[in-house]
């Protein structure tokens, strides 16, 4: 895929049918088994995922590489991501295109941050409590409370839209309960 989609004027293949299947496109960092994955969603329709958003699951296919030595080849791992998904298109004020009364930015590069903002906010909530939240209890509160898509799939938008209110009721009612730290 070009870095600079502006020429792009179509494609051609970009949805599974007919016998052919368009496979998973999650890569990178984004791909690790020890990352949490986020979709993107465009703000004005929180059912449907961005086309441009990288479908999953992940396939690790070489173990790590460790200084200049080639990473051995490893039974397949898939890794069921992408983890949930967030929304795009928030307002800013200095690049995007001008819509709505301001300029937005779209793409998984916005919606991450929407995610990051709800996990520091429980994270800092579940502090107060005295129960902090390691990366395994936060992917499993983000999913839990996570809003069904209809126009996605597991491997499309995850466990769904992020749910912020519903995430930090659920870390509300963890302060009383024992939970072992939780790893993927």
């Amino acid at each position: 895929m070009p870095q600079n989609t502006r020429l792009l004027t179509a494609v051609e293949h970009n949805t599974s049918s007919g016998g052919d299947t368009i496979g998973p496109t999650i890569a990178g960092h984004s791909a690790s088994l020890y990352d949490l994955s986020v979709a993107a969603a465009p703000y004005f329709s929180l059912t449907t995922p961005e086309t441009f958003s990288s479908r999953g699951p992940a396939r690790h296919y070489f173990g790590p590489v460790v200084n200049t030595i080639p990473a051995p080849a490893i039974a397949t791992q898939f890794i069921q991501q992408p983890d949930f998904t967030a929304t795009d298109g928030g307002c800013t004020t200095f690049f995007g295109g001008f819509s709505g009364g301001c300029y937005r930015f779209f793409g998984t590069s916005a919606a991450a941050p929407h995610a990051a903002a709800v996990g520091a906010l429980i994270k800092e909530m579940a502090n107060r409590q005295g129960k902090p939240l390691n990366q395994g209890l936060m992917r499993f509160v983000l999913q839990t409370k996570a809003r069904a898509m209809a126009g996605g799939n597991l491997n499309s938008v995850g466990a769904g839209l992020i749910d912020a209110l519903g995430s930090a009721n659920l870390t509300e009612a963890l302060k009383n309960v024992f939970i072992p730290l939780i790893r993927r």
